[in-house]
């Protein structure tokens, strides 16, 4: 069933790499990394193990998972109310999720404020960490495929509150630590399946670049 969704406001786009199946043995989760379209780069997605039916009468708050998985997935799928999402939702309230230990983080395009704001994207990860006490010392190592507005230091938001929530902290630290990100290079594209088609897909603007000339030290290519 696929469902055309609406954004109601101006600056956003739906961008979810979530697939959901359902079969009659259960329901099975996709999650890819970019998009599945030819032009992109296709780094890799992870399936879910199938989660069983619950039994009928079982309570909606049944089958969570220690990791709060479930509700998780409800809180994702349920403000796009515009598309028949709800319907998928009450999917995964009738299924066990009781016995998958991971974490799900999400984004959506809306706005988001006060306690929505650590329940999705970096902030999520930041306040799963801090909430099992894992404080990351090591450098911060992302892969992207679009550079947007970072603001006009590194500092300001990169290496601000995007790397506080990756190393599990409250703020950024006093000292300067490395933040490394990936980004496809010319050569990458180059030689490519795809050739430099497969460019397409990659996002980084001449204007935004030009007010944000320290950025030209963050990109890294994999090796």
């Amino acid at each position: 069933m696929l469902n055309n969704c609406k954004i109601h406001i101006t600056y956003a786009t739906h961008h979810t790499n979530l697939t959901m199946f359902c079969y009659k043995e259960g329901l099975r989760l996709v999650v890819h990394t970019p998009n599945f379209v030819p032009n992109q780069f296709i780094n890799g997605f992870r399936i879910s193990p199938p989660f069983p039916a619950l039994e009928e009468g079982a309570l909606r708050t049944d089958g969570e998972s220690v990791t709060n998985f479930k509700q998780d997935l409800i809180d994702y799928l349920l403000p796009y109310r515009f598309c028949n999402c709800s319907r998928w939702a009450e999917i995964v309230r009738s299924h066990d999720f009781s016995a998958f230990c991971a974490a799900l983080i999400c984004s959506i395009p809306w706005d988001h404020t006060d306690e929505d704001c650590e329940k999705r994207g970096h902030m999520k990860v930041g306040s799963l960490l801090q909430q099992h006490s894992v404080h990351v010392t090591s450098p911060i190592v992302a892969q992207i495929s679009s550079i947007g507005s970072l603001g006009p230091s590194a500092q300001s938001w990169l290496k601000g509150e995007w790397a506080a929530s990756f190393w599990g902290l409250d703020q950024a630290p006093e000292m300067d630590r490395p933040v490394k990100i990936i980004f496809l290079s010319e050569d990458d594209a180059r030689s490519c399946t795809e050739g430099w088609h497969a460019g397409c897909g990659l996002f980084l603007s001449q204007a935004k670049y030009g007010v944000q000339m320290w950025s030209q030290s963050i990109p890294h290519v994999a090796k």
